[in-house]
C-alpha cells in the first residue's frame, strides 16, 4: 500500500541521516538518493509537489524493472531490447567457454587489484607469487614444505584478493618449527586424502579449511580447489556459503568432478576453480538469437 510505501521511505531516509551524523555530517540539507527518488513531507505525507500515487508507482516499477532485469540475467540496450545474456558457467560442458573463462582471469584480477587502491601492486605481485613461483619453490624442497614468511604471503594474498579478514596475527603466532612439520605432514599425505590434509593443515593457528584450501590449490591445483566464496556462489548446490570441512569436501567434490568432465588432462581442480572465480567478476555473456 501507499501508507507503507511511504513509512518504507522514511525509515530508509532516517538511516542515512543517521550514517551522516556517525561519519561527522550533521547538513540535514545534503540530497539523499531516497529523497531524491521520493519527495516526504514533515508530516509523513508524500510531497504534493507531484502526484503521490504515480510517483510512488513509478519508483515501485523502476524497482521492479532492475529485479527482473538482473533474474532474467540480461542486459538490455537503449532501445530496450536484450542485446546479451548472461551465461553461467557452472551449467556448461563446453571446454570453449571454460577456456574463455580462464582467459578472463587477469582481467578479473586487475578489476579487483583496482579497487585495493594502495594494495593494488602487492595484490599483482603477490598472485603472480602464489602461482608461478611458490609452487617450483616448494616441491624443490625434500621433503616439501612451507616457511613461515610463505605461509605468511599466502594468507595476504588470501585477504588481499578476496574479503579482509583479521587472521594475520594468528598466522604469525606460529612457530617455524611447527609450520614446516605441520605443511610437510601435509603435503606428503595429499594425493591419498585430500581431507586428512586439510584437517592437517588446520592445526595451524589462523588456518580453517578455506585457509588450508588455499595452500593446497597453490602448490597441488590437481588435488583441491582453493575455497573462495567466488567459487562457491557459482555452484547452486554450496549455498548458502559455509566454511566447515564437509562444505569443503562437497565443494571440492564437485569441481573434481567438473574438471574429469572437462579433461583431467588440462583441467586441474583450481583451474577450474579460477574459472569460476574469473566469470564472477567478469561474466561470460552470449549475443541473443
Amino acid at each position: 500500500s501507499e501508507s507503507a510505501f511511504v513509512t518504507e521511505v522514511q525509515l530508509q531516509i532516517k538511516k542515512k541521516k543517521k550514517m551522516k551524523r556517525r561519519n561527522g555530517n550533521n547538513n540535514d540539507d545534503v540530497v539523499d538518493d531516497v529523497d531524491s527518488d521520493c519527495d516526504v513531507d514533515g508530516d509523513g505525507s508524500l510531497n504534493n509537489n507531484k502526484d503521490a500515487s504515480s510517483r510512488a508507482s513509478s519508483l515501485r516499477s523502476k524497482s521492479k524493472s532492475k529485479v527482473a532485469k538482473v533474474e532474467n540475467g540480461t542486459r538490455r540496450g537503449d532501445d530496450g531490447l536484450s542485446k546479451e545474456k548472461m551465461f553461467h558457467l557452472w551449467d556448461s560442458s563446453d571446454v570453449g567457454q571454460w577456456e574463455a573463462a580462464v582467459d578472463l582471469y587477469e582481467t578479473s584480477l586487475n578489476k579487483v587489484a583496482s579497487l585495493k587502491k594502495k594494495k593494488k601492486d602487492r595484490l599483482l605481485e603477490l598472485d603472480k607469487w602464489v602461482w608461478e613461483i611458490l609452487p617450483a619453490t616448494v616441491k624443490r624442497r625434500n621433503p616439501p614444505h612451507l616457511l613461515k614468511k610463505e605461509l605468511e604471503d599466502v594468507m595476504e594474498w588470501k585477504i588481499t584478493r578476496g574479503k579482509f579478514r583479521p587472521l594475520m596475527r594468528l598466522i604469525k603466532g606460529n612457530e617455524e618449527k611447527l609450520i614446516i612439520q605441520t605443511t610437510k605432514d601435509a603435503f606428503n599425505g595429499v594425493s591419498d586424502s585430500l581431507e586428512k590434509a586439510i584437517k592437517e593443515l588446520s592445526k595451524l593457528k589462523g588456518v580453517g579449511p578455506a585457509t588450508a584450501s588455499a595452500i593446497i590449490a597453490c602448490i597441488y591445483p590437481e588435488h583441491g580447489p582453493f575455497m573462495s566464496d567466488e567459487a562457491m556462489l557459482s555452484i547452486p548446490q554450496c549455498k548458502p556459503i559455509d566454511y566447515k570441512l564437509k562444505n569443503y569436501m562437497e565443494l571440492a567434490g564437485l569441481i573434481l568432478q567438473k574438471a574429469n568432465e572437462l579433461g583431467e588432462d588440462l583441467w586441474t581442480a583450481e583451474r577450474v576453480g579460477k574459472a569460476l572465480w574469473a566469470a564472477h567478476y567478469t561474466p561470460i555473456m552470449t549475443k541473443d538469437k
